[in-house]
């Protein structure tokens, strides 16, 4: 979907920074791509629906604020392929949630580290209780469902998934395997299956899915990490890890 912005010409952020006529912006299954128009281009955005855009999108925001001439770019790939693309210079930022087994020339700037909730099917036992019933539910209550696993082994939300509930003493039983948070969220919708997922993907919304928070031990926590090149000369690089860095640091103290 492309949204489309209106001609930029007097001020160049392109020509003030002094940086290369392109800048990307990207992240694990699918955050964003950061595109720089140098001066005279028209300004516009390219959108996809991004796995963890709930995580990230005040992030973005904040910097779309202070460079409003930076045109965004929303893509989606996996995390091996997006490091893959900032060691080969075809990228120049990623949101990950996966840690970095081998960080050699990655800057990895942790961002957010925040807990994982239940989504449940709008049917689902769990989802229909109300007063006491509707609070945290424990891990092993949930011993007996099966689970939808967004991402492969070795990516972030699948590994926590699957640790946590080791740690209360069962396996989990998995039924689908997605690629993106959004066909996981579409299979708990369909009543395939219950999911953990990052708390702050409650803000969309989705009919059919009804989230609940964990507790007891192992809760599994989702981590935000902002990688880029390691002495990255681009101004514009700097500007948005310090930004970014920053805004997430007074989300997390709010």
């Amino acid at each position: 979907m492309h949204r489309k912005r209106p001609w930029y010409s007097p001020k160049s952020i392109a020509r003030s920074l002094a940086i290369r006529p392109r800048l990307y912006l990207s992240a694990l299954a699918g955050i964003a791509a950061l595109a720089l128009l140098p001066r005279g281009w028209p300004a516009s955005v390219r959108e996809a629906v991004a796995w963890d855009l709930s995580a990230t999108i005040y992030l973005i925001c904040a910097f779309r604020e202070a460079f409003p001439l930076v045109s965004l770019t929303l893509e989606q790939n996996l995390s091996l392929e997006l490091i893959e693309h900032l060691r080969d210079e075809k990228l120049d930022v990623a949101f990950l949630r996966t840690p970095v087994a081998d960080p050699v020339g990655l800057a990895i700037t942790p961002l957010l580290e925040e807990p994982m909730v239940v989504a449940l099917p709008g049917g689902h036992a769990f989802a229909r209780r109300d007063g006491e019933g509707a609070g945290a539910l424990s891990l092993k209550s949930l011993a007996g469902e099966t689970f939808i696993i967004p991402g492969p082994a070795g990516t972030g939300i699948h590994d926590a998934t699957i640790a946590s509930c080791h740690a209360v003493g069962f396996s989990p039983r998995v039924g689908q395997q997605t690629p993106r948070i959004t066909s996981t969220m579409g299979l708990v919708a369909a009543g395939l299956g219950i999911a953990f997922v990052p708390a702050s993907l409650k803000r969309m919304n989705m009919a059919g899915v009804a989230f609940r928070p964990l507790k007891g031990p192992a809760q599994p926590k989702a981590i935000l990490n902002l990688a880029s090149r390691r002495g990255d000369p681009s101004g514009v690089v700097r500007q948005f890890v310090n930004l970014v860095r920053k805004a997430a640091k007074s989300r997390g103290e709010a």
